[in-house]
């Protein structure tokens, strides 16, 4: 099963969100405004360069964008296409633009990058697979983006943040996990967990083979659960930062079945999720606090923090082109 996917693209939105109006997207910190060209998304910065007014607040005219003030055009790649009460565009035109964005649409997400090049956005091979359907939602928490992943792939804290359900402290298991790490991305295997010990996995979860959690550039923080049957669930979660200590997450969340059946599973599962998702917010909320509180991070680390040392040095130094030995542990989860 192919997991290639380039790193560079962030998710901006669920697709269905870019409709016949402009929409104003955060990201990084800065605004953007996305707009339908036929089957095209476009995105530019948010600000029109004659007096900053956001081009989010204006209109489509024939697949270009119009500032609500001066009613300047901009086409799809930022260049200004005309400026009302000017018979001919200035020759120099192009200080005129707008930063653009390369985009692309996978699956029910739209992804952004800055440079245009070679290369896909990560999509699970099972998100668009027969016999798999998936489900979009949207979230946000306080925090890094790198304490945020590290939350989300961490299995030692369920046993205290969510005590009976998703783990017990009473009920650990002993379990091997394979560390793969890859140039922009690092996956830990874990096997002999039949499975977790909380009431989500008693009541929903047949009995796994094995569990997967992957951190892929440029904030790609995934589970995936696998029984004999093949794989169960997937939860990818596209991670960016909105604002500076502010995560934006869209999830991808991709369940074994038709529409319906798969529907009826997410009913049934979202009120844990969710409970899930409340418990796991808030502990990242007081870490984020405690952190502010003392001006800096001061963490130490043992040897079950196995993923956020790789997770650092994809975030710091990027992709590496190097060999990584595969590695091996025996953990008690």
């Amino acid at each position: 099963m192919s997991m290639a996917g380039s790193t560079g693209w962030r998710v901006v939105c669920p697709t269905r969100a870019v409709k016949r109006k402009p929409v104003r997207v955060w990201l990084s910190g800065r605004p953007y405004v996305l707009w339908r060209n036929g089957d095209e998304i476009a995105m530019l910065e948010d600000r029109c360069p004659h007096r900053n007014a956001p081009l989010s607040k204006g209109c489509v005219r024939q697949g270009r964008i119009q500032c609500p003030y001066h009613g300047w055009h901009f086409g799809t790649d930022g260049q200004v296409q005309d400026i009302p009460g000017l018979p001919d565009l200035p020759v120099q035109s192009g200080k005129f633009s707008v930063a653009a964005m390369d985009t692309k649409t996978a699956g029910p997400l739209v992804f952004a990058r800055k440079d245009k090049g070679a290369g896909l956005p990560y999509l699970h091979p099972l998100a668009k697979a027969t016999g798999y359907t998936s489900f979009v939602w949207q979230t946000d928490a306080r925090g890094s983006l790198m304490n945020v992943a590290e939350n989300f792939l961490d299995g030692f804290h369920t046993h205290y943040v969510h005590a009976g359900l998703i783990r017990a402290e009473q009920k650990r298991q002993q379990v091997s996990a394979e560390i793969r790490r890859s140039a922009d991305r690092v996956e830990v295997i874990y096997t002999g967990e039949e499975g977790q010990n909380g009431l989500i996995s008693r009541l929903f979860e047949p009995k796994r083979v094995s569990s997967h959690a992957r951190f892929i550039l440029p904030g790609i923080a995934e589970l995936e659960y696998r029984s004999d049957a093949g794989t169960e669930l997937v939860i990818t979660a596209y991670l960016s930062e909105a604002e500076v200590g502010q995560v934006k997450a869209h999830v991808l969340l991709t369940l074994k079945g038709n529409r319906f059946r798969a529907g009826v599973k997410k009913a049934l599962l979202m009120p844990f999720f969710k409970l899930a998702l409340k418990q796991d917010k808030r502990i990242v909320e007081w870490q984020a606090q405690t952190i502010a509180a003392f001006g800096e991070e001061a963490f130490q680390s043992t040897s079950l923090d196995i993923v956020r040392p790789h997770m650092e040095d994809l975030l710091i130094n990027g992709p590496r082109d190097r060999d990584f030995p595969v590695k091996h542990k025996v953990l008690s989860l």
